[in-house]
């Protein structure tokens, strides 16, 4: 009749989408959909769930699955640009770790990480990753030699070292990484005293050698394993982004 219809209450609309992802939860079935309008039109309700199922059925479809699985092996196959990385990552790792166990190193997954974290495009870049995760994890071990003793004077004082550092880490580690790691360190460190309390000097002695080791590691992985076409790589994924802007402006 020409009249404005009635504006949708957003409580309503509010308890209606809790209620769909309360059903949606987990791995359960997908509510059925309103039946249509007069008009014919099902709304919005089917093309959103339907978008659920759909995403499920692809988890599920062997086929996408086998797929997945061969481009995985194509990009680790010879001549990929990630090949090389792989393989730095693999010696850099295995190097790491058994250095730790024939010295006999405590927590060897620390020298672990670290010598994963320091792989870069090239050696120059890989040489300062590796000062700087350096540099960050020996202050950072300062850092929680000095906040240790307030830690432990209560069970929140603990909570609130970890979520300050957590906060530190998350704000700074994209803005610069030596930073960032001086707020990672005692972080990890402090998690450990949720399960128990530990020797302070244990836990300052194995992060500090772990992470020398882990860093000789990794660095001695990346002069071991060159990637020299790196540069050729990025130059030609930088063309083909540029004729393929050009192809989307003019669609």
């Amino acid at each position: 009749d020409g009249s404005t219809p009635p504006a949708a209450d957003p409580g309503a609309e509010a308890d209606r989408l809790r209620g769909l992802a309360a059903l949606t939860r987990g791995r359960g079935p997908v509510p059925v959909p309103p039946p249509p309008g007069p008009d014919g039109v099902y709304g919005t309700e089917r093309s959103e769930l339907y978008g659920i199922e759909a995403e499920r059925a692809a988890l599920r479809d062997p086929g996408r699955r086998r797929a997945a699985r061969r481009t995985l092996l194509r990009s680790l196959g010879p001549g990929s640009p990630l090949l090389p990385v792989a393989v730095r990552t693999l010696v850099g790792c295995a190097l790491a770790g058994l250095l730790c166990a024939a010295l006999g190193v405590g927590r060897p997954a620390w020298a672990i990480v670290t010598a994963a974290s320091l792989y870069q495009a090239n050696i120059t870049l890989t040489w300062n990753r590796t000062l700087q995760r350096t540099l960050g994890n020996l202050l950072g071990v300062l850092v929680f030699a000095a906040v240790l003793p307030l830690s432990r004077t209560a069970p929140l004082a603990l909570v609130l070292c970890c979520l300050f550092f957590g906060f530190a880490a998350e704000a700074l580690i994209t803005r610069n990484y030596w930073l960032g790691s001086v707020a990672v360190t005692p972080m990890a460190l402090l998690v450990l005293e949720f399960g128990a309390p530990h020797p302070a000097g244990e836990l300052i002695g194995d992060r500090v050698l772990d992470t020398v080791l882990g860093a000789l590691a990794g660095f001695l992985a990346a002069a071991l394993v060159p990637n020299r076409r790196a540069a050729g790589r990025v130059e030609r994924a930088l063309h083909a982004t540029a004729e393929a802007r050009t192809d989307a402006e003019r669609a």
